[in-house]
């Protein structure tokens, strides 16, 4: 097994790839519109993935992390699905992050030092790990950003799932892989509960542009997970697909 690779941040050292050994995960996958999903992925070389119709995929990850080597924290993630422009090179879609609020320093530093995610520390209560979820946001004068709430009751057996993200650190295109285990549950957004509070904060005004015409297709649950987020793969071609 290869030596963990050691990385400065702001906040200390970091090793990755990052462990997660205990946590639990909600995600919420819906479309929103192309207009939308455009103009939050103008400039960074990607295009919006759609279903037939042309309706854009984008989700929210909601994360409890109760021990991580380093220390335990919640996260939130907004999402586009994206691939690159032009159909050259990497074209696998992967997750492009639009906002990822955290509630530790550490967890923060680490997520823009090391792969460029706009992450920020913010208040986050995340109850994730029973069959009723619920989620809030708050920004960081306490005002809320966004409140989720739902409780898996019909849903099947989903298998686990791997995650791919988009960032861009010093101008450069990274794709991060992140792996998952352990039971995952997909249910319909039954009773599901999605609102935008009243937060002046960026994420927030984004979240009302997602929403506003969002069709939430897809929960998946996952009330105990593992995870590890490796370093970040430079995207070949990245600056020539940006111009």
């Amino acid at each position: 097994m290869s030596e963990p690779e050691v990385r400065n941040t702001s906040a200390g050292p970091v090793e990755l790839p990052i462990r997660y050994d205990d946590a639990s995960a909600l995600f919420l996958f819906g479309t929103t519109t192309a207009e939308v999903a455009e103009e939050l992925l103008d400039g960074t070389g990607l295009a919006p993935v759609s279903l037939p119709g042309g309706r854009p995929l984008w989700g929210i990850g909601c994360y409890n992390y109760r021990r991580t080597s380093i220390g335990p924290y919640n996260e939130v993630g907004v999402a586009l699905l994206a691939r690159r422009e032009g159909g050259r090179g990497l074209t696998v879609p992967a997750s492009y992050v639009v906002d990822l609020p955290v509630t530790t320093e550490i967890a923060c530093a680490g997520g823009r030092d090391i792969y460029g995610f706009p992450k920020f520390v913010t208040d986050i209560d995340a109850n994730l790990s029973g069959r009723h979820c619920e989620v809030t946001v708050r920004d960081p004068e306490g005002a809320t950003i966004m409140r989720l709430e739902w409780t898996r009751r019909i849903a099947v057996p989903a298998p686990a799932f791997d995650l791919r993200t988009w960032s861009r650190l010093d101008g450069e295109l990274l794709r991060t892989p992140v792996e998952m285990w352990g039971k995952f549950h997909a249910g319909l957004p039954l009773g599901l509960k999605l609102e935008v509070g009243d937060s002046d904060h960026g994420m927030a005004r984004r979240l009302r542009r997602l929403t506003a015409h969002n069709t939430s297709l897809v929960l998946i649950h996952g009330p105990q997970v593992r995870m590890l987020l490796h370093g970040g793969e430079p995207a070949t071609h990245a600056s020539a697909n940006a111009a």
